[in-house]
Order: C-alpha cells, then structure tokens, then sequence
C-alpha cells in the first residue's frame, strides 16, 4: 500500500488533475452556493430564455476553432503549435461574424420557434459568446500544451466568481432573465481574456512572427481530418446534448427547458470538476506515450476504470435523493428539475467514465467513424426523446433520453478499448 501510495504521488498525471480538479472545485462551490439563490432571484421561465440562448450557443462552439484547436496539443513542434494557434484566432473570428449576421437577420424567428419571443432581442448575445468562448478553447489547448494547469485553474475560479456575482447583482436588481445572460457573458469574456493573458504574456514572440503566419496554411492542410471529421462530430455531440433544452421548450413552453438546463448544470458538475481535469492532462500524457510508438490501452483502461470506480456513488446517491433535495434546496417550483436529476444520472455515469475514451478517439484517428456514430446517435437520441414525450411527459422525455445515452456510451467506451489495443506498436500519429 506503501508503494502504491507513493506512485500515486508521484504521478504526473495525478498531479496534474489535482492541480485543475482543485480550481474547478472551488468554481463548483461558487456555483452551488450561488444556484439557491438564483432560483429564488429568477423563476423556471427566466432561466428558459438562459437555456435558450446558451444552448445555441453551446451547439455552435464546436465549430468555433472547427477543431483546429486540438491539433495544438498534438503538433511536435511549437513553431508548428503556433501557426495553429494563430489559424484558430482567424477561423474564430470568421465564424463568429458569419453567426451574427444570421441572428441579426433570423433571430426573431429562432426565439419564435422556441416560444420564447423574449429571448429575440437577446439573439446578438450568441456570436459574442461564440468569440470568447472559441478564443478560450485556443488558449486553453495552448496552455494544456505548455503545462500551465495552475494558470487554468485560477481562470477557472475566477470566471465562475464573476458570473455568479454578476448574475446574482442582475437579480437583486430586479433585472429578467436578460440578467442571467448578461452576467453569463461578463463572466465567460473575463476567462477568455485570462486564458490568453498567459499565452500572450510567455509566448508572444513564438506566437505572433512571421514564421507563424507562414505556418498556418501548412498546418491547416495538414490538420484536415479536424474540421474535415472531428468539428463535424463535435457539432453533431454538442447538438445531442444541447438540443433538449431547445426540444423540451417548443413541445412543453420554457419552464421546462429552464428546470432542464439547471439539473443539467447541477448533476454535470462532478464531470465539469473531474472530468475535464482528467481530459486534458489524459489527452498531453497519452499523445506522448503515442509518439513515443507505445499503446495507450493501459492508461485508458486503468483510466476508465477508476472514472466508473469514482462516479458510482455520486451516481446512485443522484438517483435516491434528487426530487427532495432539490425542493430542499431551491424551492418549491423546482420539483421537476429533482425528477428530472433522477434519470439523468445514468447518462452522467456513462459520461463520467467515458472521458479518457473521448481523447483516445483523436489519438487512434477514429475522427472519421465517430462522425457517423454520433450522428446516428443524435438521431437515436432525438427518438428516444420524441417517444418518450408522447408516451408520458417531460420526465418521461428525459428518462427516455437518458436511457439511450447510457448505452451509446457504454459502446463508445469499448468500441475505443478495443481499437487502443488493437494498435501496433509501432503505430506513429497522422500528423
């Protein structure tokens, strides 16, 4: 036990997770702190509108970088790395334009189908979003690359701190759900704006020179395969995951879809804490024990195994207790999001265990059978929930939802296992 206890602590993987497990935790206890005091600032409806407008959001953020920014962690060479860097920055902005002009021109009628007009003045919000959030997944890959875990951390906390106090300052304000939004977007742009501050303060020269620039066409060609098959499959998982809030608020009005989104929040925290901590410091190690031509299924077994080991009693505990627990502790008119928690605990178990698998999938090159596996989940998904809506009603929607999730993952996490030993050797990255 000795031994084992000292390998532990000497693990740089351990070590690193914990270093942005840690900040991710203290942005979580700002979170929750914040959340009894949100729902009794801002009722199911207001928080429709936030649901709304971020789900878009999140559906569009795959294709921010259009994927370039993981070639950033995966390139040999940092000259390399920063020609994709500076490649994201120009897709980010082209992207990002091309949506504002689609929601100055059809936001009405995006806000209209969702039945909530309110939320049409609210539609140029989007592409702002896009633009910090789609800068912060380029910094965020850049410094995953140079290792600065502590400097994520600290953007971490700090961002969750801002859009809380600002969410919770709209509230007492008297603002609708406008200020749950605009709080949001104060929050995301202050941790946009860190994350680059530390790529811009260390490595400005490397980055914005002429040897760069004359990169970035080569870089793109040779990075394809990203937008070419992974952004169009990014698209299609955050569309799966994103689209039941815009679901839920045609068919049951924007009560429900503001009871989903604040379960959603709530019962993801424990991958947003974990999870993400293990993917990215998952993705740095195993891409090098690749390079170095080694298998990395011993590193995504022993990896998936303590994720299933570590989201199992959260998982349960989720399924007993939500609906008391959440009357408990956000009011009475949350009762629906307690029931809704209930079922989505089998889909966040299997989400939960299936992070090392998701970098394993752009590490074995499986891009291009992933697009058509999500997108023949997405359209499993969408059935379930369609089902499941004129069987019952939007529990019955979600339990439906969940249900087909949880065995897409469980797929995804073998169909991956499989393939990482199956691997020769002597397998080198496409590059």
């Amino acid at each position: 036990m000795k031994k084992l206890l000292d390998k532990v602590r000497k693990s740089s993987l351990v070590k690193n997770v914990a270093i942005l497990a840690s900040g991710t935790a203290m942005a979580q206890v700002v979170n929750v702190a914040a959340a009894p005091i949100l729902t009794r600032l801002f009722d199911p409806s207001e928080f429709g509108v936030l649901a709304i407008i971020i789900s878009i959001a999140g559906v569009l953020a795959a294709i921010a970088c259009l994927k370039y920014d993981m070639a950033i962690v995966l390139a040999k060479k940092d000259s390399d790395a920063a020609g994709i860097f500076l490649l994201c920055g120009c897709v980010v902005l082209v992207v990002s334009l091309s949506v504002g002009c689609f929601m100055y021109l059809y936001g009405d009628w995006v806000a209209a189908l969702m039945k909530s007009p309110e939320a049409g003045d609210l539609m140029f919000l989007i592409p702002v979003m896009l633009f910090f959030g789609g800068s912060a997944q380029a910094a965020i890959s850049w410094n995953t690359r140079r290792k600065w875990f502590k400097w994520q951390s600290f953007s971490k906390v700090t961002t969750s701190f801002t859009t809380a106090a600002a969410q919770i300052g709209f509230g007492l304000a008297s603002f609708s759900g406008a200020g749950l939004l605009f709080g949001r977007l104060i929050g995301e742009s202050i941790g946009s704006m860190l994350q680059s501050f530390a790529v811009v303060k260390n490595d400005f020269a490397m980055i914005f020179c002429r040897d760069a620039v004359s990169r970035m066409g080569a870089q793109a060609r040779e990075h394809k395969d990203f937008p070419r098959f992974t952004a169009p499959r990014a698209l299609l998982v955050n569309l799966s995951n994103n689209f039941v809030p815009m679901f839920l608020g045609i068919l049951f009005g924007p009560a429900a879809a503001g009871s989903y989104w604040l379960t959603h929040r709530l019962v993801w925290m424990p991958t947003t804490l974990l999870g993400q901590a293990v993917q990215r410091v998952f993705y740095q190690q195993a891409t090098e024990i690749h390079h170095d031509g080694k298998s990395i299924a011993p590193l995504l077994i022993q990896s998936t195994w303590w994720m299933m080991a570590i989201g199992a009693i959260p998982s349960l505990l989720l399924m007993l207790l939500a609906p008391p627990a959440f009357i408990l502790l956000f009011g009475e008119n949350w009762g629906q999001a307690g029931l809704f928690a209930q079922w989505m605990a089998l889909w966040w178990f299997t989400t939960f265990a299936a992070v090392p698998s998701n970098s394993g999938i752009f590490i074995l090159g499986l891009q291009q059978y992933f697009l058509f596996f999500e997108a023949f989940g997405v359209v499993l998904r969408g059935l379930a929930l369609y089902v499941g809506s004129q069987v019952g009603d939007a529990v019955m929607a979600i339990a439906f939802f969940s249900a087909t999730t949880m065995l897409l993952n469980f797929y995804r996490i073998y169909y991956v296992i499989r393939r990482a030993k199956a691997a020769t050797t002597d397998a080198v990255p496409a590059e």
